[in-house]
């Protein structure tokens, strides 16, 4: 496992002959707030920065301190609002990205939202825990796909990293492939319950996806990162458990923060995880990283594979991905559910539908 310091060594040496264009989404606050900074400090704030979120206050505070770019280097700093909830509003970001910039060297996903209490459907009716951390993500992706491959195209870097919950999966574990969207079975009895299965789902859907798009595209890296117990604003939130549970609530929201590290130093592993240590450019595939943005395990695909109807969990194409929480048949079903409800909810048409 990399050490903060090797982390620190290993980001300090990216130095791209290229002005990068870094997207976070979630960047106002937390581990993305934290890696935003670092980024712009590594690359002496000479990078196009876009930061996705929801407080302006925020995003225009830590672009304040960004360093200085060189003035000769078009280096951009700036902020797009956007209520990350529904569908239509990330399709609609998507859309103004596209007239700012016409590719994506690094797409950095990690707003969220954790609960156990507040299981409610958002406006469009998705389950709120899978709207925030899984959906507008795969929108994210999915829309902005083609800027990606225009940076490939130039010869340039081009990863997508999903900060989550990677390593989880096991063959024990499949997918409910029967409640697509935590949405099919009744959404009674306990909340908690609900609650877990969109918080599980989230993970599961996550490794689908990644390993979906780095199957049709292989020189572009996707990445599923577990940061581990990080002090963040949403530490709260993921320890409220209702009012049946309220002194175990009180005693994990007293205990987390000490065993919890700092978004500064999940930053760092997470950009070891990111950025390409070196002048070669980085190599496509996906991975599952660690809190320390240790290799879990990947895989890289030589040319587009299209993926089989194998049902066994935790294996990727025939080759068994330990802490992989899906399978080649599962991956399908869940990106084509994805594609249809996230279009169908933000009121668009999938391609090629009817």
């Amino acid at each position: 496992m990399p050490t903060l310091e090797t982390a620190k060594a290993s980001n300090a040496k990216f130095t791209p002959s290229y002005v990068p264009v870094a997207l976070f989404v979630g960047g106002t606050s937390g581990i993305g707030q934290a890696m935003a900074e670092g980024f712009a400090r590594y690359v002496g704030g000479r990078a196009h920065i876009i930061i996705i979120g929801r407080s302006e206050t925020a995003a225009q505070e830590t672009i304040a301190r960004f360093r200085t770019p060189p003035v000769d280097s078009n280096a951009t700093h700036e902020f797009i609002p956007c209520d990350l909830r529904l569908m239509a509003n990330v399709r609609a970001v998507c859309a103004e990205i596209k007239t700012k910039v016409d590719r994506v060297n690094f797409l950095v996903l990690t707003a969220g939202y954790t609960s156990l209490i507040n299981v409610a459907l958002t406006e469009e009716g998705l389950d709120l825990n899978l709207a925030m951390r899984y959906y507008q993500r795969y929108v994210f992706i999915s829309e902005l796909l083609p800027l990606l491959q225009n940076t490939k195209s130039l010869g340039q870097d081009a990863h997508v990293m999903s900060v989550l919950g990677a390593g989880k999966g096991s063959p024990s574990r499949p997918l409910d492939l029967e409640n697509l969207g935590n949405i099919v079975l009744p959404r009674t009895g306990s909340n908690m319950g609900v609650g877990m299965r969109g918080l599980t789902m989230s993970s599961g859907y996550t490794d689908a996806m990644m390993a979906h798009f780095a199957s049709q595209n292989p020189t572009i890296a996707f990445t599923h990162t577990f940061p581990g117990v990080v002090n963040t604003p949403g530490l709260g939130a993921a320890v409220e458990l209702g009012w049946f549970l309220r002194p175990l609530s009180w005693i994990l929201g007293a205990v987390l923060p000490w065993i919890a590290v700092s978004p500064s130093v999940s930053a760092e592993h997470m950009l070891f995880a990111l950025l390409p240590s070196n002048e070669e450019i980085s190599q496509g595939g996906f991975f599952l990283r660690g809190a320390t943005g240790d290799i879990v395990s990947s895989y890289r695909f030589e040319t587009v594979v299209q993926l089989g109807d194998s049902e066994e969990t935790s294996v990727l194409h025939g080759t068994l991905m330990p802490g992989y929480g899906a399978s080649d048949r599962a991956t399908k079903i869940v990106v084509e559910h994805s594609e249809v409800i996230t279009r169908s909810r933000s009121g668009t048409e999938t391609p090629g539908a009817a």
